[in-house]
């Protein structure tokens, strides 16, 4: 049986790219085919689907930094703008939608700032529901003079909210409401990592219990155990052979893990 799926990728202008592209991918044969634009939007530098698949947001790394909704056309794939929301901060960086559909969470990286939008039931976003600043700097004067929350994600009971902040060194822990949309610090509300370590994005195990950081700074990965509501104490670090001028980026996790995939950029955006 022929499974095929709709994938999206977002561009920046810079490097050629007109907004959110589309493919098709085959996962029988694992080709994949490409579709042309989705949407045109300027600088979505990160997307995240509705768990219903109907919607999609995309960041918009702008002078008025925004998060975009779009509907997506069952039968095509081609992405309709709804409206979009200020992301509260500078810098959006990371997007994620609650397992209920009912709110967006975006980090902003450059004001150190979180943010959450409700979800209408069109997809479309309202007014922010909760902004949220961090505060402090680590060791590197250069990338941890100041908080910058680099990928927020959900806990597999979709109670509590994890942020990775790469200029402070810290997964910081909140507690979601799922009526409002407020986020309230955990307790504990954070757990640190080493030094210069500088956290950049996190999977949780299939299992629940696991949690992977991938971190930039120092080119490794920590692995922390989630003991339903607190991230405990690594139980182990691995460091990653790459060049010292290297970029860790994204890590992800799928059902069946036996592998954690991560990807390399050698040279750092401007």
């Amino acid at each position: 049986m022929t499974r095929q799926f709709f994938l999206y990728s977002g561009t920046w202008p810079h490097q050629g790219g007109e907004g959110i592209y589309l493919f098709r991918f085959d996962a029988s044969s694992g080709s994949l085919e490409t579709l042309g634009l989705a949407a045109p939007t300027d600088n979505p530098m990160f997307l995240a689907i509705h768990p219903n698949n109907r919607y999609l947001y995309a960041t918009g790394e702008t002078p008025d930094p925004s998060i975009n909704a779009f509907a997506v056309d069952p039968e095509t794939g081609k992405l309709i703008f709804l409206n979009r929301q200020p992301s509260h901060g500078k810098t959006p960086c990371y997007l994620s939608v609650d397992y209920s559909g009912r709110f967006v969470l975006v980090a902003n990286y450059t004001s150190g700032t979180i943010a959450v939008s409700p979800v209408n039931d069109d997809g479309r976003l309202d007014n922010a529901s909760d902004i949220i600043q961090h505060h402090g700097a680590g060791l590197d004067p250069e990338r941890q003079e100041a908080p910058h929350p680099h990928s927020v994600i959900l806990s597999p009971d979709n109670h509590f909210v994890l942020v990775a902040d790469l200029g402070t060194d810290r997964i910081v822990v909140y507690r979601l409401n799922g009526k409002s949309g407020v986020l309230r610090p955990n307790d504990p509300a954070c757990t640190t990592l080493k030094p210069g370590a500088g956290p950049r994005h996190q999977a949780f195990h299939p299992n629940g219990k696991v949690i992977y950081s991938i971190n930039e700074i120092d080119n490794t990965i920590t692995v922390f155990a989630w003991d339903e509501n607190s991230v405990r104490s690594s139980t182990y670090k691995i460091s990653l052979p790459f060049p010292p001028t290297s970029r860790v980026q994204p890590i992800a996790l799928k059902s069946r893990c036996y592998f954690r995939p991560v990807s390399l950029r050698i040279k750092s955006r401007p």
